[in-house]
């Protein structure tokens, strides 16, 4: 059998607990308590994105089918926020609930690797939509968006 069909068996053993769950404004008000009572270290809020965010969700225009989850550690007995905190402050903010993956039982080291991989550009989000003349439009969009 070759690698391209072969299967990828998933490990039994992982500790990760994953649920696709509606999470209202209070649940992720509760987390992000959590984690700030705990003084569980997150990187820094951007309250613009938080505040488009929460404008599109308002609006019913946030995606919420993009795989991306939130992950839950547990510190002090208590579960808090490894990643999704901007997901989570746009609920409370738009007072509007979404269904959404969330991951239990992230172990809290998970973080050191959590975005920390290429950033998506405008080109890569242009070529994946199958635009015509990507490239161009993408350097003229930035160069627009720049000046």
């Amino acid at each position: 059998m070759n690698a391209i069909t072969t299967p990828i068996q998933a490990k039994t053993n992982t500790p990760i607990n994953m649920t696709w769950e509606h999470v209202s404004p209070t649940r992720a008000a509760l987390w992000l308590k959590n984690t700030v009572d705990t003084d569980y270290s997150q990187r820094g809020l951007d309250t613009g994105a938080v505040k488009r965010y929460a404008s599109q969700n308002a609006r019913g225009l946030w995606h919420q089918h993009t795989g991306d989850t939130i992950c839950i550690t547990e510190h002090e007995g208590l579960e808090v926020v490894l990643d999704g905190q901007h997901r989570l402050n746009m609920i409370t903010l738009s007072q509007t609930g979404i269904d959404l993956w969330v991951a239990r039982n992230v172990p809290s080291d998970a973080f050191k690797y959590k975005d920390g991989g290429k950033k998506r550009t405008l080109r890569d989000v242009m070529k994946s939509a199958g635009w015509a003349d990507f490239s161009l439009l993408a350097t003229t969009g930035n160069f627009l968006w720049l000046h």
